[in-house]
Order: C-alpha cells, then sequence, then structure tokens
C-alpha cells in the first residue's frame, strides 16, 4: 500500500507529540512492508519560498515545503494557501498514494483535501487539538487565558488584537505588501493602528468585530467543508470529539481511537534508587504549558529531601523564559536538565518518580503523559481537558484545579508526605496502546476504506 502521511512540521528540527506520533506511525508502516512518504512544511524556513527539499530521517523518506509564515499577506494564508496547493498536487501526481493520512494541516492548506477528493484519494484526519476549530489551537488568548468553551466571539477579538496591534511581522505590515496591496487607503488605515498601539499603549478601531467575526466565520465554514469531505475522521480523546461535536460538524465517518505510542523504549525499564522524591516537568517553556504554575507551588512546600527536574528548551519565548528564571532563582532543589531525544525519553523517566503536567490548556492525550503511565510514573496534572481520561484520581495519579497553585502544591505536599502512596499509584496504571498495534487497526480502516 502506497501511504502518504502529512504533518504541519516534523523532527528533529520541530519536536512535539504530533512529529513523534507521525515518525512512529511511519516508521511502524515502513518496517510491514508498505511504500511510505511524508510531506511536511518548515514554517519558518531560510531557504527559497515554496521550494521542495527531499531528505532522509532514520530511514524515512521526507519532503519539506519551506515557507516563512512571517511573511504571510492576510489571515486566509493561513489555512488557504495556492502554493501549499500547487506543490502538493505535483508532489501525489508524482507518488499516486492509495491512502493520505493528515496527523496535522496546519501551515498546510485546507485545499489539499478538496484536490486529493478530486483524484479520488481517500483521505483520513487525526485531530490532535484544536486548530480545525479556531485560529488558536489551544484556546489560549494572547493574555494567557484559556476559554474553555468555544467562542467565535472570542476568535474575533483574538484575531482582531492581532492583526492591529503589536509588533507582528505576520501581518501585513511590509513594503512588499504595501505595493501589492490595491486598497492604500485600507492599508495606511492598519499602519497607523499598529504605531498607535506601539505609541499610545491601546489600538485605534476603525473597523468594528462584525469584519473579523466575518473572518472567522468564513475559516469555520471552509474547515467544516474540508472536515465532510474526509473518508474518516479519528479523535484520540472522547474529550476532544465531544468539543467538536459541540462545535459542529460533519464527517463520513468518525472514530474514537487514542495514539499508539513506542512501548518497546520502555522495554527493559528500571528506575533508578534515590534517596529523594524526584518530581519532573517536561515540556515546552511556554505560557499555555503551566511551568510558572508549577513554581509557583514549588515555593509554598517544604523542598528538603525533594527535587525538580525541569526538562524543556528555554528559548521559545523570551518574555515568559524571564519570569521563569526570577521564579527558579536560589531554589537547590530544582535542577535544569535542558532538552532530550524522543528516544531517550526511558532513561529520563528512570531518574523520575512523579510527573507533574501544570499545562493551563486542553492538552489532549500528550505523549510525556502516555510515557510516564507506560514507565508507571504517578502524574499530577491540571483538571482539564483529556487529562481525567487517563488520570483516575486517587487511584493513580491526583488532578488539580487549573491555575490554582494552593492546591498543586497540596498534591505534592500529600505525596512527599506519605510517599508509599506513590508505590500504590504504580501499581494501578493501564496498559497503554502501542504503535503496533494502533498501526494494526489504523491498516484495518485503510483497506476497509480502499474496498469501498
Amino acid at each position: 500500500m502506497k501511504i502518504l502521511l502529512i504533518s504541519h512540521t516534523f523532527l528533529p528540527k520541530y519536536v512535539g507529540g504530533t512529529e513523534v506520533y507521525t515518525f512512529e506511525l511511519a516508521t511502524e508502516l515502513k518496517a510491514q512492508g508498505h511504500d511510505v512518504e511524508i510531506l511536511c512544511t518548515d514554517p519558518l524556513s531560510k531557504k527559497k519560498a515554496y521550494s521542495l527539499t527531499k531528505k532522509k530521517y532514520r530511514g524515512l523518506n521526507i519532503s519539506v515545503i519551506e515557507k516563512n509564515i512571517l511573511k504571510y499577506e492576510n489571515f486566509e494564508q493561513t489555512y488557504f494557501d495556492t502554493d501549499v496547493d500547487d506543490i502538493f498536487i505535483k508532489f501525489i501526481d508524482d507518488f499516486n498514494p492509495d491512502i493520505i493520512h493528515y496527523t496535522h494541516l496546519m501551515h498546510l492548506s485546507l485545499n489539499l483535501v478538496s484536490i486529493a477528493s478530486q483524484r479520488g484519494i481517500k483521505q483520513v484526519a487525526t485531530l490532535n487539538d484544536f486548530w480545525m476549530q479556531t485560529h488558536l489551537f489551544n484556546r489560549v488568548t494572547s493574555k494567557g487565558t484559556l476559554y474553555k468553551e468555544f467562542s467565535r466571539e472570542e476568535d474575533a477579538r483574538e484575531l482582531s488584537d492581532k492583526l492591529n496591534s503589536g509588533p507582528r511581522k505576520s501581518t501585513p505590515l511590509n513594503f512588499a505588501y504595501f505595493l501589492k496591496n490595491k486598497d492604500k487607503v485600507e492599508y495606511l488605515k492598519t499602519v497607523f493602528k499598529k504605531v498607535s498601539r506601539r505609541v499610545l499603549g491601546h489600538s485605534t478601531e476603525f473597523l468594528n468585530l462584525n469584519k473579523y467575526l466575518n473572518l472567522i466565520d468564513h475559516r469555520s465554514d471552509k474547515v467544516r467543508e474540508t472536515l465532510s469531505q474526509l473518508d474518516l475522521v479519528i479523535f484520540p480523546t472522547v474529550f476532544l470529539y465531544q468539543e467538536f461535536s459541540k462545535w459542529g460538524f460533519q464527517s463520513k465517518q468518525v472514530i474514537i481511537s487514542e495514539h499508539g505510542i513506542d512501548t518497546s523504549l520502555f522495554k527493559k525499564f528500571t528506575k533508578e534508587p534515590s534517596k529523594k522524591i524526584r518530581f519532573a516537568f517536561i515540556g515546552a517553556i511556554i505560557p499555555a504549558k503551566g511551568l510558572d504554575i508549577l513554581l509557583k507551588a514549588w515555593k509554598k512546600i517544604d523542598s528538603s529531601n525533594v527535587e525538580l527536574k525541569i526538562y524543556g528548551k528555554f528559548d521559545l519565548d523570551k518574555k515568559y523564559t524571564s519570569s521563569i528564571q526570577s521564579l527558579i532563582s536560589h531554589s537547590k532543589s530544582i535542577k535544569l536538565e535542558g532538552t532530550f531525544k524522543p528516544e531517550e525519553i526511558a532513561q529520563v523517566f528512570s531518574e523520575v518518580d512523579v510527573l507533574v503536567l501544570p499545562s493551563r490548556w486542553f492538552e489532549n492525550g500528550p505523549l510525556v503523559l502516555r510515557n510516564s503511565l507506560l514507565g508507571k510514573i504517578p502524574v499530577i496534572a491540571t483538571n482539564l481537558g483529556s487529562n481525567p481520561e487517563y488520570i483516575n484520581d486517587p487511584l493513580n495519579g491526583l488532578l488539580f484545579e487549573n491555575e490554582d497553585e494552593n492546591d498543586l502544591a497540596n498534591k505534592i505536599e500529600f505525596l512527599i508526605e506519605k510517599p508509599e502512596k506513590i508505590k500504590e499509584m504504580s501499581k494501578k496504571i493501564l496498559k497503554q496502546k502501542s504503535i503496533k498495534q494502533d498501526t494494526f487497526n489504523l491498516l484495518y480502516n485503510y483497506q476497509n476504506l480502499l474496498k469501498s
């Protein structure tokens, strides 16, 4: 079978749950004798715009669409990119896949689905976050607040703020756009609004919210149309399916099936002994992941016989990094461990007793959570999103209320005072689905689609 996997970004430059899942799925499909290609983007490339770079990564064929999202000229280009469409048409005409499986469409173009549908190619999509529902893929606003229920008005306000304020290179504030833009008056208004925001600290509104509501509604219509053309839509968690159901969409077929993970990494897993209880944060150092909440909670506990290991990149958000570093300063119980390769996850967890997942956004079966449970390591996580699907508080982990550093501190102290609970929890963690089992199920679905 010829299978094309399409992801927004890919390893090794971009590392996240979707990228790792795409890699593991492709590897397993290839191991079972299938012809697999991966198509992705480098959204911050410095190479020639919309060129296609072919490369190999650990035995897999990768084709990278080079582009720079900071040079987008309008909002529509963030989800409907005709230059990507042209590359895609040539690519599928050359490869001629039997199945296309999208693991993420961000930075690409919704029109890919229509193009493949016209050619009679069967298509599957796995939704991993809220990007298809909202341009705020994690439903966290620019002010760092989470909106629990989808709101087109909230989307429109955020879009208005992004397009009309701040030093945003991704919006039309460059000379090249000025030369192309036919409506010079509207362009100059946009420039004036940006300048006034920077100088005066607020934006001068020339257009009311209706313009941005129309932009949001147009995007939503295109997404719903795209979902209706897919032959199969997969939701990894019940929570994400419910959120999209409330938002409203139609598809030919929908299933809920959690991601498989590479269980072979933990085949010979053993824990390294320690006299201290070792807590860990593993993730991107960005506001949505909530490391600041954990650090504020950490200051409230007696850390004399415990340590907190922090794994992650500190160069993703300079302002946030600065605030994190001030919270970390002068704490002898906190260790900065940097980053690690995905295949080193078992080694990392061998020196961890409890994972803390303080995200302030709706995690959707995050890979780090799944790997922690695979290693029989209890998790303290925010009581949000899909976390309750994996953590049965207090049997195999603990849940705390979002943004509540006091509640999190209480949960940490509970395990410090009763370390025997950590061992009890580890015995009640259920087995995790393997990538082999996931691939077996997907192939069954692929074959059924081809038969139909």
